[in-house]
């Protein structure tokens, strides 16, 4: 039976997730985060099993966001895997040097030996966002498609469409609740977990995930009706006092992207 090994690579003062399956006939990673993450983090769990570099037959990416995509040179260089990523990434990729051999498309099922894995598209994080399943292990990898409430780093949930979103996080707990999902592995640590969910607070981090774009968008409203002027100063202001992960996020310059959305959103209401 094939192995699926969350892999969390330290990065400024938190983590880039990757997932390594491991399979009777390679084996098959997603997301590669930094370049040194390949020589290090992937490296130190690739050893202990007598594995090399060369045994990783594909990567898949679940967006083309750097932090996913970085280290995709690195290991071609090494290993000369088949890259995989859904077309709405594909040019990022291919403006990197990455031309990837498979589209992704949602439902598809990528198997290698004993690994089989279904792709499901997720967008509103981006366009080209997906989560891989693991169907052996009921194991659902979703690079930054998941957001909970958000991370220390930036305070919200981050996404560039939240109605994408919502379907989204809803389709995936429409899977949970019929029994398809029992571990999430998340691409960075979306609080209110440490960056793995494991099952009942499966159900309850995507019900979280969707509590988060309600809470954002009445407080929007609320807030957009008593002050017409509101700004996204603001608003930000407000959400990081009563659902933002913390009062100081350490890189502000994201932080302002969620309540500019969610302000645009209420003035079109």
């Amino acid at each position: 039976m094939s192995e699926a090994i969350h892999i969390k690579h330290p990065w400024r003062e938190f983590w880039a997730g990757m997932m390594l399956f491991i399979g009777n006939q390679g084996t098959i990673l997603v997301d590669t985060a930094f370049e040194d993450a390949i020589t290090t983090s992937l490296k130190d769990e690739l050893v202990p099993r007598n594995l090399s570099y060369k045994d990783v037959k594909l990567v898949i990416n679940t967006h083309a966001h750097g932090d996913h995509i970085e280290g995709n040179n690195a290991i071609d260089a090494l290993a000369k895997p088949a890259f995989a990523i859904h077309p709405e990434g594909q040019q990022v990729l291919l403006k990197s040097g990455i031309a990837p051999k498979l589209l992704l498309q949602d439902g598809q099922r990528i198997k290698l030996g004993d690994i089989d894995l279904e792709i499901i598209h997720t967008p509103g994080h981006s366009p080209d966002s997906i989560c891989v399943l693991d169907l052996n292990s009921k194991t659902l990898f979703t690079g930054d498609s998941v957001q909970g409430r958000g991370t220390l780093n930036i305070g919200f949930a981050l996404y560039s469409n939240p109605k994408l979103y919502l379907e989204s996080m809803k389709k995936l707990l429409g899977r949970a609740r019929l029994g398809d999902i029992e571990t999430i592995c998340l691409g960075h640590p979306e609080l209110p977990s440490n960056g793995a969910v494991t099952g009942e607070q499966v159900t309850e981090f995507l019900e979280t995930s969707i509590q988060a774009v309600h809470d954002y968008d009445n407080l929007a409203r609320t807030l957009l009706k008593d002050n017409p002027d509101l700004t996204i100063d603001e608003l930000r202001s407000e959400m990081l006092k009563r659902f933002g992960t913390t009062l100081t996020p350490n890189w502000p310059e994201l932080s302002w992207q969620t309540p500019r959305i969610h302000l645009e959103r209420a003035k079109k209401q």
